[in-house]
């Protein structure tokens, strides 16, 4: 958490200011307490062994809600949090997943995701 805290203070140094932070490789256990100032944690993801998990946090000003996630066979985890807009509906959504390096799990998930982004 100490590298994300750093990144934080030289992007507000910038006058610049993250609205959504996913962090992958959290490590931690549940039941484990986290905090970064000036946001909350919206969505949680632990690991019950070594490495992975997900966490997303949103900026303090903003509404959001955790509206989807997923353990897929204990190896991939995954945190979808909804941002909502002025008017109450959902304006964006974020996904936050980790996958193990040698799980083998979403490969081809992986480049159709990137074709529906616009990659080739």
């Amino acid at each position: 958490m100490h590298q994300v805290h750093n990144t934080v203070t030289k992007l507000e140094e910038r006058g610049l200011r993250a609205i959504i932070i996913v962090i992958t490789e959290t490590k931690l256990e549940p039941g484990v307490e986290i905090s970064l100032p000036g946001y909350y944690c919206s969505s949680r993801r632990d690991r019950d062994r070594h490495g992975g998990g997900v966490a997303v946090f949103v900026d303090d000003a903003y509404v959001a809600f955790e509206s989807y996630r997923a353990d897929a066979n204990g190896d991939v985890e995954a945190a979808e949090v909804s941002m909502l807009g002025a008017d109450g509906s959902v304006a964006c959504r974020f996904l936050g997943v980790y996958r193990p390096p040698r799980s083998g799990v979403v490969k081809q998930g992986n480049s159709q995701a990137g074709r529906s982004c616009g990659r080739k």
